[in-house]
């Protein structure tokens, strides 16, 4: 994964969360697993503050209610956030990899 390509994402998960800068926008080289753990952590935030509000964003990333319903529904529930994090990451990348592929189409 070229490095454009998770700093695109980033932007992206910032704006549909609503979550400020962090320290991996100041990062010359973001690391995927780096992401991870800061959407993991602001996906715990809103699971214990505010569960409405995190089911609206993910439906607004447009990742599927059955995908969404398996990573709720996982046997360990600390995991959640975690699982939850993947999903919008790859969400996110694949926008990111739609965008790019039609940026370069001749229409």
């Amino acid at each position: 994964m070229k490095r454009h390509e998770l700093t695109t994402a980033l932007s992206l998960i910032q704006k549909d969360l609503s979550l400020p800068e962090s320290e991996i926008n100041r990062s010359e080289k973001p690391e995927l697993e780096e992401l991870h753990q800061y959407l993991t952590a602001a996906i715990r935030e809103l699971l214990n503050k505010d569960f409405n509000q995190l089911i609206n964003i993910l439906y607004r990333i447009d990742i599927t209610e059955s995908r969404v319903s398996k990573a709720l529904h996982t046997d360990d529930p600390a995991q959640i956030a975690s699982e939850l994090a993947s999903l919008v990451i790859e969400r996110e990348l694949q926008k990111v990899e739609t965008r790019r592929i039609y940026a370069n189409r001749d229409l």
